[in-house]
């Protein structure tokens, strides 16, 4: 008897595995949206919409499809199997992809919905086992078992494999929970984020924003949350990594907004191993803006908050609004230029390695030029009253 499990999961959910198998007949897709999509509900979330419907041929056989769609108004995308009438099994969704097995041969996909392209997860030419887990981004870990020995795989989103763990590893274990991905290796609990995939700087993928002697910081954009009105929108990941060696590290990232508003993230300078970060969320109807700027140390992970405005909750909203970009010296210390609601005067800002302000100089705003705010090594210049001005943040 043919059996059904429904699967209802939210854009950081975790979806129970289950054999695609339909149980109610269901609507024919053709001339329909996403929104009006008729079947048996498999997945039933804020991104996505996957439906089992049943029908029979003109020789009376039972035929199997299986839908996949991105609400409101997105293109049906069928889920083919290896043979008319064949089942699947919905191993893992998050944001706009899906992780599907064909049960007839074993193959594993990465479905991207909204575009229909799959890619084919095959760790050491052998079909994966267990849960297949999958990011918001496409990214992947898989485990496999090979000549006896037991291999998680991780994929970052442009299917580039690194190992996350081998060993006694239970494929039961394997889970995510949002960005990580959970498992035990001889009992021990074990985690690794899926936007910081373990490979050499070198290769980490995307479209390079700032290269030093030191570090590399890369960009990559993927749609996603477009259910937002009935634009699609798009999120951009910022990462960064040590050219000598060290892990990646996962900075932010910024979405687009319509209906509910959006967010950004930027990177406003860097120098030895430290990188300066803002990000913004902006409510819908600008109702509250989030501002934060964060120093990462890239190689030791340390993340330091600088400043934050109110709806961010500090620290040192008190300074006011930062307007110049904030510099960094590869000691970690930090230098911008602020203006105060409470008074017309602007202000010159040092900050020590741990955040804490110290303040360089003040004066009207007239006197004081943002724009010529720069750095030298540890040396932050900048103009007033026509004139160069200087400090040595390394004593902060």
């Amino acid at each position: 008897m043919d059996t059904d499990r429904r699967l209802t999961g939210s854009v950081a959910g975790i979806f129970t595995t289950a054999v695609l198998a339909l149980a109610v007949p269901g609507a024919s897709a053709a001339g329909q949206t996403c929104d009006e999509l008729r079947g048996n509900d498999l997945i039933k979330a804020r991104t996505i919409v996957v439906v089992a419907q049943r029908s029979r041929t003109a020789g009376g056989s039972r035929r199997r499809t299986y839908i996949a769609c991105g609400l409101p108004e997105g293109t049906l995308r069928p889920l083919k199997a290896s043979r008319p009438g064949g089942q699947l099994e919905l191993l893992d969704g998050e944001g706009a992809f899906l992780t599907v097995r064909d049960v007839a041969t074993g193959r594993v996909d990465v479905v991207d919905v909204l575009s229909g392209r799959r890619r084919r997860v095959l760790p050491s030419g052998v079909n994966p086992i267990g849960r297949v887990v999958v990011g918001e981004a496409g990214e992947v870990a898989a485990l496999v078992r090979v000549t006896g020995t037991t291999r998680l795989v991780g994929y970052d989103y442009d299917g580039r494999s690194y190992t996350l763990g081998e060993g006694a590893i239970p494929a039961a274990s394997v889970r995510r929970k949002g960005v990580k991905v959970r498992w035990f290796a001889g009992g021990t609990p074990r985690t690794a984020d899926l936007r910081a995939p373990q490979i050499p700087c070198a290769q980490l993928g995307g479209k390079e924003v700032r290269r030093s002697a030191v570090l590399r910081v890369v960009e990559f954009t993927y749609r996603s949350e477009y259910l937002e009105g009935e634009l699609d929108g798009t999120t951009t990941r910022t990462r960064a990594c040590l050219a000598a060696g060290g892990p990646v590290r996962f900075l932010g990232s910024g979405s687009f907004g319509s209906v509910e508003g959006g967010s950004s993230f930027g990177v406003e300078g860097d120098a030895g191993t430290n990188v300066i970060g803002r990000s913004i969320i902006t409510s819908s109807g600008a109702e509250f803006s989030s501002d934060q700027v964060v120093r990462y140390d890239l190689a030791t992970g340390r993340r330091t908050p600088i400043w934050g405005n109110t709806d961010a909750g500090g620290p040192n909203v008190r300074l006011g609004s930062p307007l110049s970009p904030f510099l960094v010296t590869p000691g970690g210390q930090a230098g911008a230029i602020f203006s105060s609601e409470e008074s017309s005067d602007e202000t010159v800002v040092g900050f020590d390695p741990d955040g804490l302000p110290k303040t360089l100089d003040t004066a009207p705003a007239a006197n004081l030029d943002e724009r010529s705010l720069a750095i030298a090594g540890t040396v932050l210049r900048w103009t007033r009253d026509g004139g160069e001005r200087t400090a040595d943040l390394q004593g902060l």
